[in-house]
């Protein structure tokens, strides 16, 4: 009797996890029997829908859509016994027009069929939101089409600084505007890579043709699948005929940036295209040839990426045809002092301000700070400061920085002390270590034998033999190896 009621009281548990673990879940479930009958209707399902549970469950398909059990994709499912994915679905539930993308399955007892059960995700936003990226891409475009051409300049000159490190990777991007191959442009966020990108396309041929940019890491991939290959109408409600980027980009440039936030699936499908130079439209069958050059932009290093497994190797192979690495302010501090005066004559410009510059003892703080933001960090305390600083003054001092960059100057020394004294704490560890490998290593050459590797190493035969006693070396282990 007590096995029994525990047996029970486990069941009770069991149902009640599983309630809590499908109620958590985002996408709406709802399943069926054999008759169309409504058994589960989870939370996700009632916001869908404007439905409580307590209205559905236990009532048929018809009682609560209007929809025959003959007709439902559920029944579709329990006949076919098979798995119905990405079905698109309209509700109308309480007044409210929703569009579901749907996965359906059959619903098992053994290998009986008993039911079926749906997992439903919300595409309407999606679709609202595709609407307007559509828009809003349509409008630059046509304002990208419609400028008035002006007399080429040197755009290279809009980048500043004159570090060796930075001179060599615009040495680069001159050569990848006379060319016409594909671009990945390399760093840390706040470097610099779309100043670069931008000089790239202003100064090749394609310059008169439309500039087309696209952030890979701001929209979901079902977003931006249809932008960068258009829709046709159909293809989901609400679709219309589309171009996408890769079409809009024309004979110019399609700029992919934070390409290593795109979906593995995704980067297949851009993979393909700079194959067969064609793209399909979702929900088309017909292949529309493409012309565009594509610049890419990765914020980690390619190599690192594609170790995690965030970027694909054949991709990064058909991009990388020139790579141009942009190295952060930190490795390029000789740079740092003609950055602030760039910034300072953009804010007297913007602000109408007269400052000559900044004081040499922040030039000094500038110099010894490690720049975790890079430019983009410098730019934001130049101009930051600029608004603060007294009408009569002439130069922006430290006085004149917010607070949160003393903090984050203090934390970095501290931060480089603490690796500086950890190193050194560990520099005679690791040269024991070593000598006691280039030892191993000469034994193991002369299989054991003591007077050849002393002579090998340059020492007396004596010094070698206290040094193997003193690193504790078991030469009759490395004999035996031998």
């Amino acid at each position: 009797m007590i096995r029994e009621i525990t047996e029970l009281v486990e069941k009770d548990v069991y149902i009640e996890s599983l309630e809590q673990i499908l109620n958590s879940i985002n996408e709406g479930i709802v399943a069926t029997d054999g008759e169309g009958k409504i058994f589960i209707f989870n939370q996700a399902s009632e916001k869908l829908e404007g439905l409580k549970a307590e209205q559905v469950l236990g009532k048929t398909l018809w009682e609560v859509y209007g929809i025959e059990n003959q007709t439902s994709i559920h029944f579709k499912a329990r006949r076919q016994n098979k798995p119905l994915l990405g079905v698109c679905e309209n509700f109308l539930a309480s007044g409210k027009v929703i569009t579901l993308i749907t996965d359906n399955f059959p619903l098992y007892d053994g290998d009986k069929v008993i039911g079926a059960f749906s997992v439903s995700r919300d595409m309407t936003k999606i679709r609202e939101l595709m609407t307007r990226a559509l828009s809003a891409q349509k409008h630059h475009v046509y304002l990208t089409l419609n400028m008035v051409p002006e007399e080429k300049k040197d755009m290279f000159h809009t980048i500043v600084g004159h570090s060796p490190a930075l001179l060599k990777e615009i040495n680069k991007a001159r050569k990848a505007a006379e060319n016409d191959c594909s671009v990945l442009v390399v760093g840390e966020t706040g470097t610099g890579k779309e100043l670069f990108v931008q000089s790239i396309y202003k100064m090749s041929a394609r310059s008169k043709e439309p500039f087309i940019p696209i952030n890979c890491a701001a929209l979901p991939e079902s977003l931006l699948e249809s932008l960068l290959f258009g829709t046709v109408k159909g293809a989901f409600t609400g679709a219309l005929d589309t171009k996408g980027l890769f079409e809009q980009a024309g004979n110019g440039v399609l700029f992919l940036d934070e390409l290593n936030s795109m979906s593995l699936n995704m980067q297949a499908k851009i993979l393909r295209v700079l194959q067969e130079k064609t793209i399909r439209r979702l929900g088309d069958r017909m292949e529309i040839p493409v012309n565009c050059r594509v610049i890419s932009t990765t914020n980690e290093d390619p190599l690192v990426c594609i170790e995690n497994s965030t970027l694909r190797q054949d991709l990064f192979y058909r991009l990388a045809v020139i790579l141009i690495y942009i190295p952060p302010l930190r490795d390029r501090k000789e740079d740092i002092e003609a950055l602030c005066q760039a910034f300072v004559k953009e804010c007297n410009k913007k602000y109408g301000l007269n400052i000559a510059g900044i004081s040499p003892e922040l030039l000094d703080i500038f110099m010894k700070y490690h720049w975790p933001g890079n430019i983009r960090e410098l730019q934001n305390l130049i101009e930051s400061a600029a608004n603060l600083i007294e009408g009569d003054e002439r130069r922006i001092k430290p006085e004149h920085m917010p607070y949160y960059f003393y903090n984050l100057f203090h934390s970095t020394k501290v931060m480089m002390r603490d690796a500086l004294s950890e190193r050194e704490s560990a520099l005679p560890e690791l040269m024991k270590e070593l000598e006691a490998k280039t030892i191993m290593d000469a034994l193991s050459k002369y299989r054991g034998n003591v007077s050849q590797a002393a002579a090998y190493l340059g020492m007396p035969r004596q010094n070698l033999n206290y040094k193997i006693k003193k690193l504790a070396i078991d030469l009759d282990k490395i004999r035996d190896k031998d």
